[in-house]
């Protein structure tokens, strides 16, 4: 989504462009925070099983 954002921008499509860097954005955090949450949920299995 950033490259085609970026092909977007180039383009004169500035709209366009905002619009799927946002979308990628919102992908990226989603990402982030379900890693994150894995990564808590691991933590506490661990300590659990110690």
């Amino acid at each position: 989504c950033f490259y085609l954002a970026r092909s977007y921008s180039l383009a004169g499509k500035r709209t366009e462009a905002y619009a799927l860097y946002c979308r990628a954005r919102s992908h990226a955090e989603n990402a982030l925070k379900d890693f994150q949450r894995m990564a808590n949920s691991d933590q506490v299995c661990l300590y659990l099983s110690k």
